[in-house]
């Protein structure tokens, strides 16, 4: 899904500060910046909200042209077998008559990592490098393509161009450089030197002539690394003369309308085994009261409030004054290693379970900002651990209404680009899960 941002719900931080005045017998009590008469009312503080909680089904959603190359995969305990395949094209440099005395000296893959990554940084990541067999086209009526789609390759007698177990430091490694067959990197330099091959005179012919690279990973990896789309293929060579002169020529991505990854997971024996388009909604009291997000395998949380318009029956209501939603997650889920989303938004849905408007909040610059949570990890004792939302206009508005519209809740995503392409997860607990709860905390005025 590729679903633009808004912002409708605009939730204002409210701090509950009391006023004392010696000199009169009237206190008033200030709410963020609305003032109640200590006389006639008092402030209280309620939990007791039902709170459903399931884990819905994410169709496919759009990763080309995103900046993002992923390489690897990884077991993850609670989704399954993560797999990721990247597809782009390559181009050639503009053509020059230079190359008829040289020699070939080798062929590489450059990858560049962007700092971003999930899983086991310690083990080596395989990545296979191969030929496409057919050309990267869009089908019909599409306009992207999505984490669903993929391209064959040349299969027997032909052999990948690598296939290497690479160990990558994310966060220190500029590039990642993949040796190439030597025999496809002899054919590339003399199409070069042969003036009567136009295979390499232009970026239709060369296209026509290769049509791209997939990257792959085999089952043993057990890291996903993020690099940019800044992708080369670099031709070493080199050129006669007393001391032979080392040169290169890059091949550089073509079209990053045709770049984009392809993403699958094996929930064989995991606990959403059965979430798919057949079952595209699992409560959270059918997975050991618990829900699950990691948008880029295709689950995401929903968060609805059954009896949230109740509220307005407590013992002489009046107003709310604030809402907040704490989200605890479940011990034992998280850790350094399988870190949970830094950022998660809140969004409206429906019973489609579309992502609809991010709630958001007043900047102290003044704009709409979105709501992500503000997470707090504590991976010593997990008590701490936590995001919080302000909820406070999402609660007033419902309460503004009689009607009850069947399906209508809240999304826990991760905003775009950690959507498509970032494997952190999250698992909350219902009301009945001990080892990590979610809560709707409401301070209402009453009438006295």
């Amino acid at each position: 899904m590729n679903k633009k941002t808004r912002l409708p719900f605009v939730a204002l931080a409210l701090i509950g500060t009391i006023f004392y005045n010696a000199s009169c017998k009237k206190a008033d009590i200030k709410f963020g910046e609305e003032f109640l008469d200590n006389d006639i009312a008092q402030i209280y503080k309620t939990d007791s909200f039902g709170i459903d909680v399931s884990t819905v089904y994410l169709d496919s959603f759009t990763t080309s042209n995103k900046g993002s190359v992923l390489v690897g995969g990884y077991n993850d305990d609670i989704f399954g077998k993560i797999a990721t395949q990247s597809y782009f094209e390559l181009i050639p440099p503009s053509y020059q008559d230079i190359y008829a005395n040289t020699t070939f000296d080798s062929l590489s893959l450059i990858l560049k990592p962007s700092g971003s990554f999930y899983g086991d940084s310690s083990m080596a990541v395989n990545i296979t490098i191969d030929e496409l067999k057919d050309s990267i086209y869009l089908r019909e009526g599409v306009g992207s393509f999505y984490n669903t789609d993929h391209f064959d390759i040349k299969g027997f007698p032909a052999q990948p161009l690598a296939s290497k177990n690479v160990v990558i430091r994310p966060k220190a490694d500029k590039e990642i450089n993949i040796k190439l067959s030597n025999s496809f990197g002899n054919i590339l330099l003399n199409k070069l030197k042969d003036n009567t091959d136009n295979s390499l005179k232009n970026s239709t012919a060369f296209l026509s002539y290769f049509k791209g690279i997939r990257l792959s990973s085999n089952a043993a990896s057990q890291m996903i690394v993020n690099c940019s789309d800044d992708v080369v293929m670099r031709l070493y060579y080199k050129t006669p003369s007393i001391l032979d002169e080392h040169k290169s020529v890059d091949f550089t991505l073509s079209n990053k309308f045709h770049q984009f990854n392809n993403i699958s997971v094996n929930k064989t024996g995991k606990v959403l085994e059965n979430l798919g388009p057949s079952k595209r909604v699992i409560p959270s009291t059918a997975t050991a009261n618990t829900a699950y997000t990691q948008a880029t395998t295709g689950s995401m949380i929903k968060i609805s409030f059954p009896t949230l318009k109740d509220v307005q029956k407590l013992p002489n209501f009046a107003k709310v004054l604030k809402a907040s939603l704490v989200i605890k997650p479940v011990k034992s889920t998280y850790s350094s290693t399988y870190f949970l989303p830094p950022l998660l938004r809140l969004s409206t849905t429906n019973s489609n379970n579309l992502v609809g408007d991010d709630l958001a909040y007043i900047a102290s610059n003044g704009a709409l900002a979105v709501q992500y949570g503000q997470l707090i990890t504590d991976y010593f004792l997990s008590e701490k651990t936590q995001y919080v939302y302000d909820l406070t206009e999402y609660v007033k508005n419902d309460l503004r209404t009689n009607n009850i519209t069947v399906g209508e809740g809240l999304l826990l995503t991760p905003p775009s680009p950690n959507f498509e392409s970032q494997f952190a997860r999250l698992a909350i607990g219902n009301k009945n899960n001990e080892a990590g709860k979610i809560q709707l905390i409401i301070y209402y005025a009453a009438v006295k």
